[in-house]
């Protein structure tokens, strides 16, 4: 047996015309060949180059161009046979992830008699559609396997409130409603102080305001102030009222303090008037037993309109 080319001595001198021992081998597979699976390809070959030696490598086929298009179940799988048809897998969907897209589809029959199948052999999670349009599943397959009706359920309890909205948008501003009563209008205010007593008689007024009394215009008559005994005076009952210049014995609105020597008391009193004519709010004050009392106040008097 020769020597193979790549144990061939060299020579120094390169003998004349062509010495084909230095020619690398051509490719020890054939064009025609490379359609077929690696499993398919000889072990040996009658190219020019000899036998390749047993545990040399042999050069993955290149992948045809037409069959790059193909779905990978339609690929050859060795020994030059095809995989058989798969009819419950659909083509690949060219958008989808190819992992999904090959997914296989579960097929869902429409059948012309009622209720599911009761003779063939039947695999598991078959659906059809009866002609009542219920739809079964195959839960056990066998002949004819178990079939199960797939119902709508009921409906199911209220689940929980869900968390309140943000707050709207303002509405538009309503229309003004009628006007209101007429509020109470400042009319004037008296300061003043008096000594009150001795005896029961009622003193000069202590403050004073004058108001165009005419029958209908109503005011309310305010005074707040207080009361005070030296410690020469003993004790007695001090009191303040609210009267008017046409009447001043009538006394409207009255304050009694029971006082001891050297003691200071605060009053406060209130009172509404419709005086007929023009006249004048007075207050006075008095001292009971006989004692000294010094009054201080300060009285208001507003228009009540309505």
């Amino acid at each position: 047996m020769p020597a193979p080319y790549y144990l061939k001595p060299k020579n120094t001198k390169l003998p004349e015309g062509h010495d084909d021992s230095l020619d690398p081998p051509e490719p020890p597979t054939d064009p025609a060949q490379r359609h077929l699976p690696p499993t398919e390809y000889p072990a040996t070959s009658s190219a020019k180059g000899g036998t390749a030696p047993p545990d040399a490598p042999i050069a993955p086929p290149a992948t045809d161009p037409i069959k790059r298009s193909l779905a990978p179940f339609s690929w050859p799988t060795g020994l030059a046979r095809a995989n058989r048809a798969l009819g419950e897998l659909a083509p690949p969907v060219g958008d989808l992830d190819p992992d999904v897209a090959m997914w296989p589809v579960t097929i869902l029959q429409r059948w012309p008699f009622s209720g599911p199948p009761t003779v063939g052999i039947w695999p598991k999670s078959w659906m059809g559609v009866d002609n009542r349009a219920a739809v079964y599943i195959c839960v056990q397959g066998g002949e004819p396997g178990v079939w199960e009706e797939i119902t709508t359920g009921g409906q199911g309890p209220s689940g929980p409130a869900g968390l309140p909205g943000k707050p709207g948008p303002a509405g538009p501003t309503g229309a003004a409603g009628p006007p209101g009563p007429a509020g109470m209008v400042f009319f004037g205010s008296d300061t003043g102080t008096e000594d009150v007593g001795p005896g029961t008689g009622w003193s000069p007024p202590a403050a004073s305001i004058e108001v165009p009394g005419n029958g209908t215009q109503r005011y309310r008559v305010g005074v707040q102030g207080g009361a005070s005994k030296s410690s020469t005076d003993a004790a007695g009952l001090v009191d303040v009222a609210i009267t008017r210049s046409d009447n001043p014995a009538n006394l409207w609105a009255t304050a009694g303090m029971s006082m001891q020597s050297n003691e200071e008391e605060s009053y406060f009193l209130e009172w509404t008037d419709i005086p007929p004519s023009p006249m004048s709010y007075w207050l006075i004050g008095s001292e009971r037993s006989g004692q000294t009392a010094h009054i201080w106040a300060q009285m208001f008097v507003y228009e009540i309109g309505g």
